[in-house]
């Protein structure tokens, strides 16, 4: 029965909050079903992150191999005929401060400035909704799902549509991948130039990141029955 005071795509924020703060459960009919079947994954070595932008001199690139965050999925995963799996929460966080110019330290300088590090230290992704797009996965063993989200950068916060990749491994790991294009205008950063403004950087940039997570201790919630 579901609670006549919560919609149900709240009751399930608030569950899957539970579980990742460790507040316990959230009191609705919905929270027991998504405690059982959530399977909770962190970050793990081997993500990348890479930003490429062009200027009036050359290509450029910043880049990152620290990512942060979660991502619960519930139901049967991998998938099995039959069965459903649906992707409940997914919170990514990029540190500014880890971010890398492909020209070296003073570019490197310019883009923490631009981002004004300091105040907002990080990147982040906020899943909102996500919708899976193939029931069989690819032949690389591949579900796509269309996702939209709450993406804030240079703390500017903007809705974004991401087509995610998720790929199970044998190791029992998962690597989410996905790319997007965006300006940098739209996050208040103003594309950095040098030479007294000779060379400057266009306002569109392409992010291109690969996450690679591991399943938490205890991953799978299950509920009793």
């Amino acid at each position: 029965m579901r609670s006549p005071y919560f919609p149900k795509s709240l009751q399930i924020t608030l569950s899957v909050m539970a579980l990742i703060l460790g507040l316990g459960t959230f009191s609705s009919p919905l929270t027991a079903a998504v405690a059982a079947t959530a399977i909770i994954y962190h970050s793990a070595a081997g993500s990348t992150v890479v930003v490429r932008g062009h200027s009036t001199l050359h290509n450029w690139s910043v880049r990152t191999s620290t990512l942060t965050g979660r991502m619960i999925l519930s139901g049967h995963w991998p998938m099995v005929p039959g069965q459903s799996t649906t992707l409940d929460l997914l919170h990514v966080a990029i540190p500014v401060s880890t971010l890398k110019g492909s020209d070296g330290s003073g570019m490197t300088r310019t883009i923490l400035h631009a981002l004004h590090h300091r105040q907002h230290p990080n990147i982040t992704f906020i899943l909102t909704h996500a919708k899976l797009q193939n029931v069989k996965p690819t032949k690389s063993g591949t579900y796509i799902f269309h996702t939209s989200g709450l993406l804030k950068i240079n703390g500017i916060m903007r809705k974004e549509s991401l087509t995610l990749r998720i790929t199970p491994q044998r190791s029992g790991k998962v690597t989410v991948q996905t790319r997007v294009k965006l300006k940098m205008r739209d996050f208040a950063v103003t594309p950095p130039t040098t030479m007294l403004g000779i060379i400057r950087s266009s306002n569109a940039i392409k992010i291109i990141a690969k996450w690679q997570l591991t399943k938490a201790a205890g991953g799978r919630k299950s509920g009793s029955k």
